[in-house]
Protein backbone atom coordinates (compact mmCIF):
# COMPACT_ATOMS: atom_id res chain seq x y z
CA UNK A 1 0.00 0.00 0.00
CA UNK A 2 1.40 3.37 -1.25
CA UNK A 3 0.47 7.01 -1.51
CA UNK A 4 1.44 9.89 -2.33
CA UNK A 5 2.40 9.95 -6.33
CA UNK A 6 1.10 11.92 -9.03
CA UNK A 7 0.53 15.32 -7.24
CA UNK A 8 -2.83 13.83 -5.84
CA UNK A 9 -2.77 11.76 -2.80
CA UNK A 10 -4.21 8.54 -3.67
CA UNK A 11 -3.71 4.44 -2.74
CA UNK A 12 -1.73 2.39 -4.40
CA UNK A 13 -0.63 -1.44 -3.90
CA UNK A 14 2.28 -2.64 -5.68
CA UNK A 15 2.49 -6.55 -6.43
CA UNK A 16 5.89 -7.58 -5.16
CA UNK A 17 5.95 -10.72 -7.74
CA UNK A 18 4.20 -9.40 -10.65
CA UNK A 19 6.23 -6.14 -10.70
CA UNK A 20 2.77 -4.44 -10.92
CA UNK A 21 1.03 -1.30 -9.56
CA UNK A 22 -2.53 -0.83 -8.97
CA UNK A 23 -4.65 2.45 -8.16
CA UNK A 24 -6.94 1.87 -5.74
CA UNK A 25 -8.74 5.20 -4.90
CA UNK A 26 -8.70 8.38 -7.69
CA UNK A 27 -10.67 11.15 -6.17
CA UNK A 28 -8.66 14.51 -6.28
CA UNK A 29 -8.94 14.58 -2.68
CA UNK A 30 -6.69 13.19 -0.09
CA UNK A 31 -6.95 9.71 0.66
CA UNK A 32 -3.95 8.99 3.12
CA UNK A 33 -2.70 6.87 5.76
CA UNK A 34 -3.71 3.54 4.84
CA UNK A 35 -3.50 -0.20 6.68
CA UNK A 36 -4.09 -3.32 5.45
CA UNK A 37 -4.93 -6.87 7.19
CA UNK A 38 -5.02 -9.39 4.92
CA UNK A 39 -6.83 -8.37 1.32
CA UNK A 40 -8.65 -5.43 3.26
CA UNK A 41 -6.90 -1.88 2.81
CA UNK A 42 -8.74 1.27 5.04
CA UNK A 43 -7.62 4.20 4.81
CA UNK A 44 -8.77 7.88 5.58
CA UNK A 45 -10.26 9.88 2.93
CA UNK A 46 -11.83 13.61 2.17
CA UNK A 47 -13.69 13.00 -0.35
CA UNK A 48 -16.84 14.18 0.94
CA UNK A 49 -15.17 17.35 3.82
CA UNK A 50 -12.84 15.48 6.49
CA UNK A 51 -12.14 12.61 8.18
CA UNK A 52 -14.11 9.65 6.63
CA UNK A 53 -13.00 5.93 6.54
CA UNK A 54 -13.11 3.73 3.78
CA UNK A 55 -12.26 0.15 2.92
CA UNK A 56 -11.45 -2.19 -0.33
CA UNK A 57 -11.77 -5.59 -0.43
CA UNK A 58 -8.72 -6.98 -3.13
CA UNK A 59 -10.22 -10.06 -3.57
CA UNK A 60 -14.32 -8.43 -4.40
CA UNK A 61 -12.92 -5.56 -5.73
CA UNK A 62 -15.69 -3.87 -3.61
CA UNK A 63 -14.70 -0.58 -1.55
CA UNK A 64 -16.95 0.81 1.09
CA UNK A 65 -17.62 3.72 3.44
CA UNK A 66 -16.64 2.59 6.90
CA UNK A 67 -16.76 5.40 9.54
CA UNK A 68 -18.20 9.31 8.30
CA UNK A 69 -17.04 12.13 9.95
CA UNK A 70 -14.98 10.44 12.44
CA UNK A 71 -12.42 13.13 13.74
CA UNK A 72 -8.98 11.56 13.28
CA UNK A 73 -6.71 10.71 10.62
CA UNK A 74 -5.67 7.09 11.38
CA UNK A 75 -6.89 3.77 11.65
CA UNK A 76 -5.34 0.25 11.85
CA UNK A 77 -7.39 -2.83 10.88
CA UNK A 78 -7.14 -5.60 12.78
CA UNK A 79 -8.96 -9.47 10.91
CA UNK A 80 -12.52 -7.45 11.25
CA UNK A 81 -12.16 -4.63 13.57
CA UNK A 82 -11.22 -1.08 12.59
CA UNK A 83 -9.80 1.23 15.40
CA UNK A 84 -9.79 4.93 14.43
CA UNK A 85 -9.26 8.16 15.60
CA UNK A 86 -6.64 11.54 16.58
CA UNK A 87 -6.18 12.59 19.68
CA UNK A 88 -7.82 11.38 22.66
CA UNK A 89 -11.09 9.93 20.78
CA UNK A 90 -11.08 6.49 19.58
CA UNK A 91 -13.77 4.95 17.14
CA UNK A 92 -13.79 0.99 16.89
CA UNK A 93 -16.16 -0.64 14.13
CA UNK A 94 -16.18 -4.02 12.41
CA UNK A 95 -16.05 -4.82 8.89
CA UNK A 96 -19.68 -4.75 6.97
CA UNK A 97 -20.58 -8.23 5.70
CA UNK A 98 -21.38 -6.67 2.46
CA UNK A 99 -17.68 -5.83 1.27
CA UNK A 100 -16.90 -9.61 1.71
CA UNK A 101 -19.71 -10.53 -0.90
CA UNK A 102 -22.08 -12.12 1.45
CA UNK A 103 -25.44 -10.85 2.46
Amino acid sequence: VGMPSRNNWDIYIYDLSTQEEKQITSDPNFQGNPDIYGEIIIWSDSRNGCCDFYAHDLKTQREIGIAPDVRGQHASIYKDTIVMGGGSIIHIAKIPVPIRGHK
